[in-house]
């Protein structure tokens, strides 16, 4: 592998420039681990400089690979370093195979992800998978705990991503050995992710059937959730008894469980609340849910924000656009999208102070997404904030007539008419 490593080795930044990423910009390395739960590096790679001398001494090019994904994101230099890692590592079976290497596609994708690039995401993590089964991973059941943590890892994200963008997962979980232990034996933050990555395949199942979806199969898998998340400790995602903890840690991990809750809740829901054809109550039923979830996402992703909690820039760019689609399905439920004359006249008459609600989540959510739009691999996060407030501009600029079309990341073109 002598030239993939000088090749590597050749797109390191300079020294001078390194010195200061490892200086001033490497504060996200701590919570970019924890947030993949310590799988990048070893357990003494206490600080980004720590990882990188490893990555020089071992000279091994995978490892090279991750720390030129971790410039990317500490210089904000994403076109420079990441093709890189997609000549030498991704198109490598044997490289992207080693443990190192499938760190490697597992932060190549998520960085992809938040500089609006999905389908190269994607096709990140569908190569990750396919390396995974040839190995023979998916079905082993003796996974070493840091080879299962990756395994989680890379299979939930090509779920993850392919419910975003609309387009097949890899693997059916019936062909991979995915015993999950009781919630009494692994954390509970562990237990309802991994559940809830078995979910999404179901939910994409749903989405994305030839014969459409129905209400039934709906409220099944959103029984399903239901089911695994009654199985966590008393209070654990209620938002309520979450924002009054006191460690931050635990807080966070709380709060993107109840996130993950109910950006999979709305989107499963939101095919049905669009709907312009069909039955209305199951129109109405479904545009109920999206509002709910929605409302509860949004409060978790402002109490994220508020504290300061997200962990690194990545992980707060990728959240950021879960609040959008929140935001979002909240402004159209204020327009009166998909309700009945009924309902209209019911949202009418109902408390004032909850609409005056949904007004200021959408507002504080502008406001989270403006100042996270302006960090670090915060692309993703700033066409959210565009978006959103073109959106919410629209309504007041549109005179008698007029027409304005808006750009939603990952949905496509809106028409917002008067």
């Amino acid at each position: 592998h002598a030239e993939a490593i000088a090749s590597l080795c050749a797109g390191m930044p300079p020294e001078s420039e390194m010195e200061d990423i490892f200086r001033n910009r490497s504060d996200w390395w701590n919570g970019w681990r924890q947030s993949l739960d310590l799988s990048w590096g070893e357990e003494e790679d206490a600080t980004l400089e720590c990882f990188a001398v490893r990555a020089f001494s071992s000279g091994h090019p995978s490892l090279l690979g991750n720390l030129l994904v971790c410039f990317a994101i500490s210089a904000g230099d994403h076109f420079k370093y990441l093709p890189l890692v997609e000549r030498w590592i991704l198109n490598n079976d044997e490289l992207a195979g080693s443990e190192s290497g499938l760190q490697c596609l597992m932060g190549l994708g998520l960085v992809l992800l938040s500089i609006m690039q999905p389908r190269r995401a994607w096709h990140v993590y569908r190569k990750a998978n396919t390396l995974l089964q040839l190995n023979g991973i998916h079905r082993e059941c003796n996974r070493s705990k840091k080879i299962d943590s990756i395994f989680w890892q890379l299979f939930h994200a090509d779920r993850w991503v392919s419910l975003i963008v609309g387009l097949p997962y890899s693997v059916s979980e019936n062909l991979c050995n995915l015993k999950i232990p009781p919630v009494d034996a692994i954390p509970p933050a562990t237990f309802h992710y991994r559940h809830f990555a078995v979910l999404t395949g179901r939910v994409i199942d749903c989405l994305q059937s030839i014969n459409g979806l129905s209400l039934s199969t709906v409220t099944h898998i959103q029984e399903q959730m239901d089911r695994i998340t009654s199985q966590l400790p008393p209070g654990y995602i209620d938002l309520s008894q979450t924002i009054t903890c006191s460690d931050d840690t635990e807080k966070y991990m709380r709060l993107m469980r109840i996130s993950h809750v109910h950006q999979l809740k709305s989107l499963l829901h939101l095919p049905l609340f669009l709907r312009q054809d069909g039955d209305e109550d199951v129109r109405e039923y479904s545009r109920k849910a999206c509002v709910a979830s929605s409302r509860v996402l949004l409060e978790a992703y402002l109490q994220i924000h508020a504290g300061s909690l997200f962990v690194n820039g990545i992980t707060a760019n990728l959240e950021s656009f879960a609040a959008f689609t929140s935001a979002v399905i909240l402004f159209f439920h204020l327009l009166g999208y998909g309700q009945s004359s009924f309902s209209k006249y019911q949202q009418r008459s109902s408390n004032e102070s909850t609409v005056r609600n949904d007004e200021q989540l959408i507002q504080r959510a502008l406001e989270a997404l403006k100042n996270g739009s302006t960090g670090r691999s915060a692309l993703l996060c700033h066409c959210c904030y565009t978006a959103l407030e073109a959106l919410v501009t629209s309504t007041r600029a549109l005179t008698e007539g007029g027409v304005r079309n808006v750009v939603l990341p990952f949905f496509g073109t809106v028409s917002v008419n008067r």
